[in-house]
């Protein structure tokens, strides 16, 4: 074998390496992000994923978070408002309300319609 082929074989060998360490490094990345979500995050999101097509049904592409608790307990539409603060922190939808305490629309964004982000839930 030649010097040339040598040093060909081993830049092959190291990025080899390279690549593979980078993979265990995203995938490290990703379980400590899944570790992040907790059960009623995960189940809002669900949640969310079936009203926003129950929505573009019907041609709407916002939701409304007085129309998702209405009825509902004190506690309820805390919990559901905290959840929504969650999601827009880690950019799932965004959230609008024009004046103060006027309607907050919730809509969706790109990376909430990503399914292979989904795909681990």
């Amino acid at each position: 074998m030649t010097p040339i082929e040598e040093d060909l074989i081993s830049a092959a060998v190291e990025h080899a390496e390279i690549e593979k360490e980078e993979a265990l490094e995203q995938a490290r990345a990703e379980q400590v992000e899944l570790q992040a979500w907790t059960e009623r995050s995960v189940r809002m999101v669900h949640y969310l994923d079936k009203k926003f097509s129950e929505a573009e049904k019907q041609g709407e592409r916002q939701l409304s978070l007085q129309s998702l608790v209405k009825d509902k307990s004190r506690r309820v539409v805390a919990g559901t408002f905290f959840e929504f603060l969650v999601l827009k922190t880690k950019n799932l939808i965004d959230l609008k309300q024009d004046e103060p305490y006027g309607e907050i629309k919730l809509t969706k964004t790109v990376c909430h319609t990503c399914s292979s982000f989904f795909a681990f839930f």
